[in-house]
């Protein structure tokens, strides 16, 4: 069997398997349409929306459990400079709306870029901060790398499969207490041209580590990439 189909089914089944045994989680879908303006040699924007739809919620011992509800829905935008070849810097805002309820969040982050001869990685470093209305303060530091590389070949061509892998870990301070939660999703893709591109798989997101009971989201991401 192939290596790199090997290691994603791997990560697949360790999701898949705390999926099963874990009681006190969510399970929901999360499509997302990301638009890339290219505004000259350094400058680009992105636009994004996304949608959080919960489909089911189990408490404990599988108590409590809700069907489908639509959590929220994000509207971001972001600008990123070029440094260097491959790095950048960024910023910008997002805002989100739910249930009777509305918050912006104001975004900072770097991003490093290393080519590699069969895979690429990307490591991301964020900061934001959000504002609500009648609620703490909240500022988040956030950590992630991601790995990708081509199902076939050296590089990720034009119809052709790829394998991206993020790790991230996020760390919360809001009402003087930390947390730290901690997200993990292999993604398939397939790249259809250098303006187009769709992802999909499974996003896991562990919360409240260190203070509460961990609580486990597992959601189907599906990620369409469009350039201009």
């Amino acid at each position: 069997m192939n290596t790199k189909v090997r290691l994603g089914s791997l990560t697949l089944f360790l999701l898949f398997n705390n999926l099963i045994f874990s009681q006190n989680k969510t399970l929901g879908g999360i499509p997302q349409l990301n638009i890339n303006k290219i505004l000259s040699e350094k400058w680009r924007l992105n636009l994004k929306i996304e949608s959080r739809n919960k489909f089911y919620e189990f408490g404990k011992e599988f108590e409590n459990f809700i069907k489908f509800q639509h959590s929220n829905t994000d509207y971001s935008i972001i600008f990123s400079k070029r440094i260097g070849l491959s790095n950048s810097l960024a910023g910008g805002l997002l805002f989100r709306s739910g249930d009777k309820y509305f918050k912006s969040r104001y975004i900072q982050q770097l991003t490093f870029v290393n080519q590699h001869t069969f895979f690429r990685i990307a490591q991301r470093l964020l900061l934001d901060q959000t504002i609500k209305v009648n609620t703490p303060f909240e500022i988040r530091f956030r950590y992630r790398m991601t790995f990708e590389l081509p199902m076939n070949g050296r590089s990720i061509d034009n119809d052709e499969w790829y394998l991206k892998l993020n790790n991230e870990f996020l760390n919360c301070y809001k009402n003087q207490k930390y947390n730290l939660e901690f997200r993990s999703s292999p993604l398939l893709g397939f790249k259809f041209s250098d303006q187009n591109k769709f992802e999909f798989g499974l996003d896991y997101r562990n919360e409240s580590l260190i203070y509460q009971m961990s609580k486990h989201q597992f959601w189907l991401s599906l990620n369409w990439f469009i350039t201009l």
